[in-house]
């Protein structure tokens, strides 16, 4: 299976195992869209990911920790 220009959503990107598997879906050619990074964090999760290119990456505030939260966004 193939993931070039595919979107995908890595929830907990800005560390650990979902950075890992952001970083490895990019460079295989995926969208990935960052989910649930906090303010603070978005700006050094940009930097660690410039390499890929802005086209590859979407960092963005996903709100996960209850149903009703995940539908409000």
């Amino acid at each position: 299976m193939t993931v070039k220009n595919k979107v995908t959503v890595i929830t907990g990107a800005s560390s650990g195992i979902g950075e890992a598997s952001a970083k490895l879906l990019a460079k295989h050619g995926a969208k990935v869209v960052l989910g649930g990074v906090a303010k603070r964090r978005k700006q050094a999760c940009r930097i660690r990911f410039d390499y890929l290119g802005r086209n590859s990456l979407i960092c963005m505030r996903l709100p996960l920790t209850s149903r009703n939260a995940v539908g409000q966004t």
